[in-house]
């Protein structure tokens, strides 16, 4: 490495330059930069191949649908949130303007299913006692 010391003798500063033969040995700060360009795209890698890895989220399982109106359908699946299975009931929409689920509905946890069985049970004897 050579060494070059300039001076200014009216303003009594000086500057060193310094030229290496071997860029980046004494930590030059474009090849820092590319080494850190790497360990980056390494780890973000590293990272996509470990969530891949991971335990498969579980698919929803339609139980069951109910068309309400020409572009509407109440459809009944099981789904998984956070670890814990669900029963989703949800409206879903077919039209021209919009193709999917809706806000309508509602969620219940596996714990409360027998419990709105029941109630549909009883539900449905009352109705047939009323004919």
């Amino acid at each position: 490495m050579t060494n070059i010391a300039e001076g200014n003798s009216s303003m009594g500063n000086q500057s060193l330059i310094s030229t290496d033969s071997n860029p980046g040995a004494d930590g030059d700060p474009t090849e820092d930069l590319e080494d850190t360009d790497f360990m980056v795209r390494k780890a973000k890698e590293a990272a996509t191949e470990e969530s891949s890895e991971e335990v498969e989220k579980p698919k929803d399982i339609k139980l069951g649908e109910i068309k309400l109106r020409e572009d509407s359908v109440l459809v009944i699946k099981k789904t998984n949130y956070k670890g814990a299975d669900r029963v989703d009931f949800r409206v879903w929409l077919n039209s021209a303007s919009y193709k999917g689920p809706t806000k309508q509905g509602f969620v219940l946890t596996m714990d409360k299913v027998d419990n709105f069985i029941e109630i549909v049970e009883n539900m449905k004897k009352k109705l047939a006692e009323d004919e």
